[in-house]
């Protein structure tokens, strides 16, 4: 699968809740929060390859995603593999994992902290998840993602720019929390 994402630092005089209540009826969405650990592979840089490797825990589960270079200059397209576990063991399994990783000589590239409001949001025949993040030092961002196939990786890009234009969001960031 394609994770087609744009992020957006949240303008000071932007009221973007009020916009999406206008707009879509949208008054509060459900929160989380989610830990997330990078890891740096020992053969190959992720930073000249633009790979990522992470285990997320949320409320709800154990996430271990890979992403694949960036696709296009103007989002963080990306191919995208995850594999879940639900929270009833998450503790351990997340142990697990991060061992597993180390004993291969994978090494911690650093922890990111946020609380996560999440929206679906119709738009141009598509859902639109829209997360409000509160990153640990950071200023608030929102993130605008459409999980699809390959092919429809341009649709996707035009409505996730097109949602961001109307909400007044114009000036993307590319760089990952961490």
């Amino acid at each position: 699968m394609i994770e087609v994402e744009v992020k957006f630092a949240v303008p000071e005089d932007l009221n973007l809740r009020a916009l999406l209540q206008t707009r879509f009826g949208l008054t509060c969405g459900s929160c989380c929060e989610e830990s997330d650990e990078y890891f740096q592979h020992p053969c190959r840089d992720f930073d000249i390859t633009d790979e990522a490797l992470r285990i997320r825990r949320s409320d709800q589960a154990i996430t271990f995603t890979w992403k694949g270079p960036r696709l296009d200059l103007l989002t963080k397209t990306r191919e995208e593999r995850e594999v879940s576990f639900d929270s009833t063991e998450a503790s351990a399994q997340e142990a697990s994992l991060r061992a597993i990783l180390l004993a291969l000589g994978f090494t911690s590239a650093g922890r990111v902290h946020k609380q996560r409001e999440l929206f679906s949001v119709p738009w141009q025949q598509q859902t639109v998840t829209l997360s409000f993040d509160q990153v640990t030092g950071l200023p608030p961002f929102v993130e605008l993602e459409i999980v699809c196939e390959e092919s429809e990786r341009e649709a996707a890009t035009s409505a996730l720019l097109s949602l961001a234009s109307s909400l007044g969001l114009n000036q993307s960031e590319r760089r990952s929390y961490l």
